[in-house]
């Protein structure tokens, strides 16, 4: 089972942080940086520029992934797309805690005699992404980013404990994925005994009535997930319109 706290409404809203996902904060998606864009040659090898900017043309990050490739017995001569799955997690993800002699490398700054774990290629892009204050190279570094669902809501945007809240089996996020006139439907069905029945009518009564409201100006086809920038004019009149009958009748 699932225990909560007292359930409030601040719990089922995902622009607020009691109900958000912690993860993607009620957003839904997050921004990664993606492998197919970061490794654009897949047929070239590291060597002749499978990933921009750590070709043989960049001597210091050249260097740096030939003592990581002889350490771990690969070839950066190889074509990118012929390497392990081991081997290639290694260059984007990095080595962990396994470190590496980078004594040899000659930096910018003169010799680097640090024996340290190779950081990774995309960990590195997350990095400067994050920290750099000049906006030039979070323009070049957007450019390998995309929007993917969150691995922790699913794209449903609120935390576990929203989720776990439940209506004749089916949760908020369940709910919002079904069609306006589905949604209906469902409410309509819903029989409860007693005081929870007493205490559920007046709240039934008004779902019913909103979503009778957007089903008669012809929206019973929209999802209530369905995000605002994807409306059409018309559509978004007629939500604006069902929204004025409804507050003008119940309120």
């Amino acid at each position: 089972g699932y225990s909560l706290d007292e359930l409030e409404p601040r719990l089922f809203s995902f622009n607020n942080p009691v109900g958000a996902c912690g993860t993607c904060d009620g957003l839904g998606v997050k921004d990664v940086f993606d492998e197919e864009k970061v490794v654009a040659n897949p047929e070239l090898s590291l060597e002749d520029g499978a990933i921009y900017g750590w070709s043989k043309n960049n001597a210091y990050f050249y260097q740096m992934l030939r003592l990581v490739a002889d350490f771990y017995n690969f070839s950066i001569e190889q074509p990118f797309n012929e390497l392990t799955d081991e081997h290639k997690n290694i260059i984007l993800y990095g080595t962990g805690n396994q470190s590496i002699d980078f004594s040899k490398i000659k930096g910018r700054r003169g010799w680097s005699n640090k024996k340290k774990p190779f950081e990774g290629i995309i960990p590195r892009m997350i990095r400067r992404y994050e920290e750099s204050d000049i906006r030039s190279v979070r323009e070049d570094l957007s450019r390998y980013v995309i929007s993917k669902p969150c691995e922790s809501c699913h794209g449903d945007r609120l935390n576990e404990a929203a989720r776990n809240v439940f209506i004749q089996n089916k949760n908020l996020s369940d709910l919002t994925k079904l069609t306006i006139d589905q949604i209906y439907d469902f409410f309509n069905c819903i029989e409860l005994e007693g005081k929870r029945g007493q205490i559920a009518s007046k709240i039934l009564k008004e779902i019913s009535q909103r979503l009778h409201f957007l089903i008669n100006v012809g929206l019973d086809y929209l999802s209530l997930e369905r995000q605002a920038n994807t409306l059409s004019g018309g559509e978004a009149q007629r939500i604006r319109l069902a929204s004025q009958i409804g507050a003008g009748l119940i309120g």
